[in-house]
C-alpha cells in the first residue's frame, strides 16, 4: 500500500463562517501530519476602463495598504484557530479565487487543499458554491470540502470515523490509501463501503472487498467492510449519516466532455449532498 505523505496543506479563506470551519480541519490535518499550513485569501479587483493613470496609481496604493490589513486578518485567524506548533505561511493574491487556489496548489506543491462550502444544506442543494465546484473539477491533489455547522463547532474538530467508498477502480484504491493514512494519523476507525447496484450476496461481496483491499491495511488503521444495496451516491450519503461518520473519502475520475471537465456523477452527488466533510481523491 502506498502511504499518503502530506507535507503541506493549502486552505483558501474568504473570512466567512464556512471558511473558519474549513480552517479548523486544515489546521487539524496539518498538525497530524506535521505539515506546513498555507493560508490564502484571493480577490480580483477589475479596474473600470475609464480610470485615468492617476486614479489607477492611487488605487494600487490603496490595494497595497489593504493587502497588509488582509495579512493582519489572516494572522489573527492563525492565532485564534491554529495550534502554536503548526508552521504557517500567509498568502494574498490579486486573482479570481478558483484560479488563485489552483495556481497556489501547484506553486506550493500542496498535498491537500481544504475549502469551505457555501452551498445550501440538504438533498435539494443543486450547487456547492462556484469556487468549490470550479476547483473540484480542475484540482489534481486531494480536495477536502467542509460544511458549515448549524451550531458553533468545537475547535479542533473531532475525526474518529472515516467512511471510504470503493468501486474496485484504481482511483478508489488510491482513495482507500489516503483514507487509511488519515485514519492512522488521527487514530480514527475506517469503514470501507461498497454499494451493489444489482442484487447480490452480501457475504460474497464482502469477501471480494477484503481480498481487493491492500493486505497491509490493518497495519495502518482499524477498519471494517460494509456492503450496501442501491444507488452508490445515495448509499454513501445515507451510510455516513447513519454511522455518524466525521468524513467521507471518495475517489473521482476526471473526464473531458466537449470543452468542459467533469467528474463522475457519484462523486459530484456525494460532495453536494453529504452532511459531513468530503475528501475527493481525483484521478485523470
Amino acid at each position: 500500500m502506498h502511504e499518503f505523505a502530506l507535507d503541506s496543506v493549502l486552505h483558501a479563506t474568504d473570512f466567512s463562517p464556512s471558511s473558519e470551519v474549513a480552517l479548523d480541519y486544515a489546521a487539524l490535518l496539518a498538525q497530524a501530519f506535521e505539515a506546513r499550513l498555507d493560508l490564502l485569501h484571493a480577490h480580483r479587483l477589475e479596474l473600470p476602463p475609464y480610470f485615468t493613470p492617476e486614479q489607477i496609481a492611487d488605487l494600487k496604493q490603496q490595494l497595497a495598504t489593504a493587502e497588509g490589513r488582509v495579512k493582519d486578518h489572516l494572522r489573527a485567524l492563525v492565532n485564534d484557530r491554529v495550534a502554536p506548533g503548526v508552521r504557517t505561511e500567509l498568502l494574498v493574491a490579486d486573482e479570481f479565487p478558483a484560479q488563485a487556489i489552483l495556481a497556489a496548489a501547484t506553486e506550493r506543491q500542496s498535498g491537500l487543499v481544504v475549502l469551505g462550502s457555501h452551498g445550501r444544506a440538504g438533498l435539494s442543494r443543486a450547487l456547492m458554491g462556484s469556487v468549490s465546484e470550479n476547483v473540484l473539477r480542475e484540482i489534481s491533489v486531494p480536495l477536502l470540502i467542509t460544511r458549515a455547522h448549524a451550531t458553533e463547532p468545537t475547535s479542533p474538530p473531532a475525526i474518529t470515523h472515516i467512511l471510504c467508498s470503493i468501486d474496485y477502480t484504481p482511483h478508489s484504491l488510491r482513495a482507500v490509501e489516503v483514507a487509511a493514512s488519515l485514519a492512522g494519523k488521527l487514530g480514527a476507525h475506517m469503514t470501507v463501503l461498497h454499494a451493489l447496484e444489482r442484487p447480490g450476496d452480501e457475504a460474497t461481496e464482502r469477501d471480494r472487498v477484503c481480498s481487493w483491499l491492500p493486505g497491509t491495511l490493518g497495519a495502518t488503521c482499524e477498519w471494517q467492510v460494509t456492503v450496501a444495496h442501491g444507488n452508490p451516491a445515495e448509499q454513501i450519503v445515507s451510510a455516513a449519516a447513519n454511522e455518524a461518520a466525521d468524513m467521507i473519502v471518495v475517489g473521482g475520475l476526471r473526464r473531458s466532455f466537449l470543452t468542459a471537465t467533469v467528474l463522475g456523477s457519484t462523486t459530484e452527488r456525494v460532495v453536494r449532498h453529504a452532511h459531513c466533510p468530503v475528501l475527493t481523491v481525483v484521478a485523470e
